[in-house]
């Protein structure tokens, strides 16, 4: 009988353990997680900027469209003037050029930087999600494993 009690005892003594080793893997599991957060957080921020600097882009781009816009007004009303004013008209045909090419070239890298912090954003957040999961299928593994040990041992505690 005795030994009965020792076996019993014995058991519950690798249960209370194999609880404790799951509450510190779990405890693992949360510390992960929260570095993630961590992460997505400081990507966040980053995204958060790259976006402030495509706002800022898109005010230079109105402006220079507004400047495109003056230029063009006055394009239209010096093609009235006479042949004498012929050199600043050309001067306006080249500004008018030059604003269009830094148009362009704003909207280029206003479409860069987009792409890269999608592209950025997107990774991080795919492989957080990935390790999470994968961590959590493991979790979940070890659960069911211990959970199955744990009804054995009481299984085999009771039918002793």
């Amino acid at each position: 009988e005795i030994k009965h009690y020792e076996k019993k005892l014995a058991k519950l003594y690798e249960k209370e353990r194999l609880e404790i080793e799951l509450n510190e893997q779990l405890t693992k599991a949360q510390e992960t997680n929260g570095k993630i957060t961590f992460e997505n957080t400081h990507l966040s921020r980053d995204l958060f900027t790259s976006i402030l600097q495509i706002h800022d882009m898109t005010n230079q781009i109105q402006q220079k469209k507004q400047e495109y816009d003056d230029v063009m007004k006055q394009l239209y009303y010096l093609e009235e003037i006479d042949d004498e004013n012929q050199q600043f008209i050309m001067h306006l045909i080249e500004t008018n050029a030059q604003l269009e090419n830094e148009i362009q070239s704003l909207n280029l890298q206003i479409e860069h930087q987009m792409q890269e912090a999608i592209e950025a954003a997107s990774a991080v957040a795919n492989a957080a999600n990935m390790k999470l999961l994968e961590e959590l299928a493991a979790k979940e593994d070890e659960i069911k494993h211990y959970k199955s040990g744990a009804m054995n041992a009481i299984a085999s505690g009771a039918d002793a």
